[in-house]
């Protein structure tokens, strides 16, 4: 319940720091606060999807699956991550490209989960 409470407290954050990124024109530092949001509502999905992987005592292929989409979760971390730097010291736009990159990532469903649902 704690860790659902703390994942939608996150996204709730996401539009105010979308509207103060679009008041300031992409500034570098609104950027990189946007994806520290952004970092910390990975994580946050994260520890909701081990959770919710813990309730369950017997391993499922839904559930080792959904253990595989962690890797997505690792990516997303490492770019959202990167992107604050990028957007101090390089570009805000290039770190808007790679929060960009990190959606595209997530709008491609798991070949494995699909695959786990047909089993089921």
């Amino acid at each position: 319940m704690w860790s659902n409470i703390l994942l939608l407290f996150c996204l709730s954050l996401v539009p105010f720091a979308t509207g103060w990124m679009g008041k300031t024109n992409f500034d570098r530092v609104t950027v990189a606060i946007y994806g520290a949001l952004l970092i910390t509502c990975g994580l946050s999905f994260t520890l909701l999807g081990k959770a919710i992987r813990k309730t369950y005592k017997n391993e499922t292929s839904l559930s080792q699956a959904v253990a595989k989409s962690d890797k997505k979760g690792i990516v997303s971390t490492i770019l959202y991550g990167l992107s604050i730097p990028v957007a101090l010291y390089v570009s805000p736009a290039v770190s808007a490209g790679l929060f960009v990159m990190v959606s595209i990532m997530w709008m491609i469903p798991s070949k494995a989960i699909e695959d786990a649902l047909s089993d089921e």
